[in-house]
């Protein structure tokens, strides 16, 4: 039977079954699981170190874009390298090098809040080709070669793998499980970002970003549409944890129209691209922005998007939402117990992407008039308060008890007080009148139910604040 092959091959001539070996680095096959079968139809061999041409750039706090290599450690030990840090790789995907501004900025923001070590790796040779199913390919190199960096150093400086973490975005997060299964004992993290689906999903662990890769493995998901529908990333589970945004595959705001995408912030280049592959590059933002936030971008451990939507998900083992992107480590001993590894969370269509997610139970109180509107709730601490959110656009009708899911840009610290207003949407010639007993706030971050007492008796007219306090 002949295969039909993907967009992303291009035919070989030759037959399955050849090896090539690279000192240094092993030998590589393109037999099953690596090409003929049906999640890649067409084997290829990585090309060598040389065409693939992986380099790598060392950042510390005192010095930045220092080209080191993997095999000249007296060079590396002239370096502001400190081994008493930890060590973060960031490896790029297809089609870009290892300066491209996301690298340089997630550098930066590690740097801003930690005195560590980082390693950026390029590998343009092999990323810069119309042939993907080759660049994917070559990832194993790249993993080789970072993983011979890594060996290299604990030997040389004396260090632990435990020490070392590779954050890597689509074809890189790939080339980081290549690393990270040819080391023992194993690196102590890997971050998938938007880990490439195409020639991975559907393949054996060897093959792809699976959680025996590293001590600890977190994935997060933007864009995990099937490939025929567009999407670059995975729909697969590949770590302790994986977090799935908005489910992992539509992101606010990237269905903005053609023009005002391309002719971005950052110029056309990057506009072109992120109109291209917006929901694949949307993982690079929000764990970048995870680095610096005090926003916890707490994901609710669920068995589903739409349960999770639902409220059906609210409560988070021991009372601890894991937060998604880079403090997700801090919650490794509540994941291992997880019976199942999706996390779902809401955010924002543009930075900052974090929002604090509430539930919102809202009773009316029997004297109520019916009325078609919308119900907006504000937070409220002793000193500051959230904007007001819209919970509702629909019937409102007397004793009914309303649920809602709501995202707020901040918590007020101290949270004690809500103020309730409500818009008619139809014209009457009688005054309407609301008038509620109760609303209740699940706040995610606390893992609490603050409940709010109305007066019944105080018909609240449209357009104006009330406050309720909490009881």
């Amino acid at each position: 039977k002949i295969k039909s092959l993907p967009w992303f091959t291009i035919k070989r001539d030759r037959l399955a079954g050849d090896t090539v070996t690279y000192p240094g680095l092993g030998t590589f096959t393109d037999d099953p699981p690596w090409g003929d079968t049906t999640e890649r139809p067409v084997g290829y061999l990585p090309q060598s170190p040389e065409e693939v041409n992986t380099r790598f750039y060392l950042d510390t706090r005192t010095q930045t874009d220092v080209e080191v290599f993997n095999t000249d450690m007296h060079g590396f030990g002239q370096t502001t390298f400190d081994r008493s840090r930890l060590t973060r790789f960031i490896v790029h995907g297809y089609i870009q090098n290892g300066d491209t501004l996301w690298m340089n900025d997630m550098s930066s923001a590690l740097r801003s809040v930690e005195n560590v070590n980082v390693i950026r790796v390029g590998w343009f040779g092999g990323s810069l080709t119309l042939n993907y199913a080759q660049s994917a390919t070559d990832t194993q190199i790249v993993g080789a070669e970072i993983a011979l960096f890594i060996q290299n150093i604990a030997d040389y400086f004396q260090i632990s793998h435990a020490s070392f973490h590779c954050i890597g975005h689509s074809l890189g997060a790939q080339a980081c499980s290549y690393l990270g299964s040819r080391l023992n004992p194993k690196v102590g993290r890997i971050s998938g970002l938007d880990p490439a689906g195409p020639y991975f999903e559907g393949t054996p662990i060897e093959v792809r970003l699976d959680s025996s890769d590293a001590t600890f493995v977190d994935v997060l998901h933007t864009d995990a549409e099937k490939l025929k529908d567009f999407g670059y990333g995975t729909n697969e589970i590949s770590g302790h944890v994986d977090f799935w945004p908005n489910n992992g595959i539509q992101q606010p705001g990237c269905d903005q129209n053609i023009l005002s995408t391309i002719i971005g912030i950052n110029g056309v280049v990057d506009g072109v691209q992120n109109f291209v592959a917006c929901n694949h590059l949307r993982a690079l933002s929000l764990y970048t922005e995870s680095i610096t936030t005090s926003c916890p971008f707490e994901g609710n451990p669920c068995t589903g998007y739409e349960d999770y939507l639902e409220g059906n998900c609210v409560s988070c083992p021991n009372n601890r939402c894991p937060s998604m992107g880079y403090n997700s480590i801090n919650f490794a001993s509540d994941v291992y117990q997880y019976s199942n590894p999706s996390a779902y969370l809401q955010t924002g269509s543009q930075a900052p992407f974090c929002e604090y997610m509430t539930d919102v139970v809202v009773k009316l109180g029997s004297s109520s008039d019916g009325v078609e509107g919308k119900i907006f709730l504000t937070l409220y601490g002793p000193s500051e308060n959230t904007a007001q959110v819209q919970l509702s656009d629909l019937d409102l009708r007397p004793d009914t008890t309303y649920t809602y899911t709501a995202q707020y840009g901040k918590m007020p610290t101290g949270f004690n007080k809500v103020k309730f207003l409500w818009q008619q949407d139809e014209y009457t010639l009688q005054t309407q009148y609301l008038t509620v007993d109760s609303i209740q706030v699940w706040v995610n971050e606390d893992q609490k139910w603050y409940t709010f007492c109305g007066d019944t008796s105080l018909k609240m007219k449209k357009e104006t604040r009330y406050s309720m306090y909490e009881c």
